[in-house]
């Protein structure tokens, strides 16, 4: 039977001494401990090959290291022991410090390593990583970007003023639209003077007041409301939150955490009013837009129409869209030109819905 000796054992995650008793059977080195607070003692094991004598020990105590980090220590005071662990197991080394390697002793070939591998992290951060949660957003389910804008349209709702009868009035004119998108859309006017609307993922479209009572035609909110559904249809709303967000989201992806994701990206529900599309996006979305008014058989220069009352209001704001080449979107003036292109390479016979009509004459009743 093997003898038992007692030493004190450090766990290495704190200075804290335990009382063990410390057994030295065959291919290990047994532990057992006792933690205050606790009925049953706790025992660890130790594989002799993996032992370190410690250089600097006192001649009658016996100190011994184990692991890297954090490192454990036994020390062992009881007669005996040194040489019943010499007779168990064959000669161990000894555990010495660390050696640290001089600033002047590095390869240069190694810093050059470092740096590219520096530049690497700092591409992938600032290009890698906007590319990667694009993608991301591009590939979720659809019930997802649905769940998501749902949750977004509760969260920004929840500090708005609602307008109800508007509300209902432009949601009727929206149900007279053809829209061919793969999402239900809702629209919800909220009492904001700033003329402005924004989509949400999944559906959801909110509309401020302020640029219904700027509107002088139908055809102006029929190209609002198929633009923004444009936004929609393509998950750019989706892909510019995941762009802005994506260092956030792409750590709660690592460690597989989807409802991590989900609670970023409502926490930022407010930056969807000033959310920034590239100039690929406004693009696709304007192209989205005048394919509405064309399959309705409205008139294509509503789109103009708005986007001149915008500009104007700019104008009148003293904020005066900056040279296209500074701006994330694209100015007013080159959207407007890209619609007139449009509608002279694909001409129509217009002719507005009466339903729209009726709509458009409640929503000017409801201001």
């Amino acid at each position: 039977m093997n003898s038992a000796f007692t030493g004190t054992y450090f766990d290495g995650n704190s200075s804290r001494p335990y009382s063990a008793q410390v057994m030295l059977d065959p291919g290990q080195v047994r532990i057992t401990y006792l933690v205050p607070d606790q009925a049953v003692p706790l025992t660890v094991y130790w594989q002799p090959f993996r032992i370190q004598k410690e250089l600097f020990a006192d001649q009658d105590t016996i100190t011994l290291c184990y692991g890297d980090y954090p490192i454990q220590r036994l020390e062992v005071s009881s007669p005996g022991f040194k040489e019943a662990f010499a007779k168990q197991y064959s000669p161990i080394p000894y555990h010495k410090p660390p050696v640290i390697i001089s600033e002047n002793k590095i390869p240069r070939w190694l810093w050059v390593a470092a740096l590219i591998l520096l530049v690497l992290v700092f591409g992938f951060y600032f290009w890698g990583l906007p590319r990667l949660a694009d993608r991301v957003a591009r590939i979720i389910p659809q019930a997802t970007d649905e769940y998501l804008g749902k949750q977004l349209h509760q969260q920004i709702t929840k500090s708005a003023t609602i307008e109800p009868e508007l509300t209902r009035e432009v949601r009727g004119f929206m149900r007279q639209l053809r829209i061919n998108s793969a999402y239900k859309l809702h629209v919800t006017v909220i009492k904001e003077n700033n003329p402005n609307a924004f989509a949400l993922p999944g559906g959801y479209l909110m509309v401020h007041s302020g640029i219904l009572n700027r509107m002088q035609k139908p055809e102006e909110l029929a190209a609002l409301l198929g633009h923004e559904a444009g936004h929609i249809q393509n998950r750019h709303t989706t892909r510019a939150l995941f762009r802005s967000l994506g260092s956030y989201l792409f750590i709660s992806l690592i460690l597989g955490d989807v409802s991590g994701i989900t609670s970023v990206v409502i926490q930022n529900a407010d930056m969807l009013k000033q959310l920034e599309y590239s100039r690929k996006l406004e693009q696709e979305a304007d192209e989205f837009g005048f394919n509405v008014l064309r399959q309705n058989r409205i008139n294509p220069k509503g789109m103009v129409m708005l986007f001149q009352r915008l500009k104007q209001e700019e104008k009148n704001s003293g904020n005066e869209a900056p040279d296209e080449f500074l701006s994330t979107h694209p100015p007013l003036t080159a959207r407007m030109n890209q619609i007139k292109k449009m509608i002279k390479q694909q001409p129509y016979t217009s002719q507005m819905p009466d339903s729209l009509n009726y709509y458009w004459h409640r929503i000017k009743q409801s201001k």
